[in-house]
């Protein structure tokens, strides 16, 4: 169809553009459906059209409305190509001769031509849901392609660990993989202790997959299956007495944190893990407990034990191998072919460095970062960064433990 304007056009007064919403004042093309004006700039024609337009006498349709004129064609000429009068009398002719005396269609024929009616307004429905346009209530409201590609779904990556039952031997990817072979995996790598990490892309994926490795009789005899779960989150306790025990700071804790104490006493998680050597008379303990106490402990960043206000934060702790310089292990368990050097990156120990003025961060050199003029364990690494955020991340939170709706 055309879509052309009418020859005369004059200025709209306090009208505003039906495309950008700014105010016109000029001449414009005024649509013939929505009865909105479109400046001549937003119509997205080309100057030759848009002079044609303004020297013809056919009526212009704007963009908007020529798409949906187009659509209602369409979804007319494909109702009428469905023919349900015709299938209508067809079911009638066909069953003439089960009228009965009073010429009254039996409840067969009417149930058949009932079904052929409710089929047909089925099949226009969901016609009409694909062709006819939803209009957006705002622009705001619309969902771009960038907002799902950044945004990750809410069923996140999933991994799996196998490991073998005697520590001496090595796991056995093909036996994994050939039990593995109808699940979907993103991939299989080995960890930094030498065990298979398995990938997944969701979670549905990670039950199957726990449930054929334990189906699978040559990886469950050998090796042990366990999901990779987060961890309790730790925390420091700053200035204890050095006189007070280990064992007892549990019970030094509970005597003058009634919160706490509740907790505890519930069943809540609060395990002493290590101390550090004493310095002044004080002491400064690391300990294990559970989402919930750790929300309480942090509301005011500390705990009363004897007599002394301790300040506590949250440790989230990178191991890096002395040997190697990689993050997540000790030099007890790296297999890493030849050392390196935490200062100038070279192929010795840290202890064994000899220059005095060159640094570089061998970590950052593997992982071609530009950045690599720093130490490796400096903190502000940022592949120590990127480490410590991964520590962040499987740590459990209050989210991780509150009932889902």
């Amino acid at each position: 169809m055309e879509k052309l304007l009418p020859s005369k056009t004059v200025t709209p007064v306090n009208q505003n553009c039906g495309k950008c919403s700014e105010e016109i004042d000029s001449p414009a093309f005024r649509c013939e459906q929505c009865k909105l004006y479109i400046h001549v700039g937003c119509s997205s024609l080309p100057s030759y059209s848009a002079i044609k337009y303004f020297t013809s006498r056919v009526h212009y349709v704007c963009e908007k409305c020529e798409s949906s004129v187009e659509k209602y064609d369409d979804l007319v000429e494909w109702i009428e190509s469905l023919g349900i009068a015709t299938d209508h009398q067809k079911i009638i002719s066909e069953d003439q001769t089960t009228k009965r005396p009073d010429n009254q269609i039996t409840t067969e024929s009417a149930l058949k031509q009932l079904d052929v009616v409710l089929e047909a307004v089925n099949e226009i429905r969901q016609k009409i849901h694909h062709i006819i346009p939803i209009r957006e209530s705002s622009v705001a409201e619309k969902l771009m392609y960038s907002d799902v590609v950044r945004s990750p779904p809410p069923d996140t990556v999933q991994h799996v660990i196998v490991k073998p039952k005697d520590s001496n031997q090595q796991p056995s990817k093909e036996a994994v993989s050939a039990a593995l072979k109808t699940v979907p995996i993103t991939k299989i790598t080995t960890n930094n202790t030498g065990h298979l990490k398995i990938t997944l892309p969701h979670l549905k994926a990670k039950s199957a997959a726990l449930e054929a490795l334990s189906a699978s009789e040559d990886v469950a005899s050998s090796h042990e299956v366990a999901p990779v779960s987060k961890i309790l989150p730790k925390i420091t306790i700053c200035s204890i007495p050095s006189d007070i025990a280990d064992e007892d700071v549990k019970q030094c804790v509970m005597n003058k944190n009634p919160l706490v104490s509740d907790l505890i006493a519930a069943g809540e998680t609060f395990e002493v893990l290590f101390s550090k050597t004493p310095v002044n008379g004080f002491k400064v303990t690391v300990v294990r407990v559970s989402p919930l106490v750790r929300e309480v402990i942090m509301q005011t960043s500390a705990l009363y034990i004897e007599n002394v206000r301790c300040r506590t934060y949250d440790r989230y702790w990178v191991n890096r191998c002395s040997r190697c310089q990689r993050f997540g292990h000790v030099k007890a368990v790296c297999r890493a072919p030849e050392p390196k050097c935490g200062h100038c990156a070279g192929t010795h120990l840290s202890p064994e460095c000899l220059s005095t003025t060159v640094e570089k961060c061998c970590n950052c050199m593997a992982s071609s970062r530009t950045e690599v003029g720093h130490k490796a364990f400096s903190t502000k690494c940022p592949e120590f960064i990127a480490a410590r955020e991964a520590t962040i991340k499987k740590t459990m939170t209050m989210s991780d433990v509150m009932p889902k709706n």
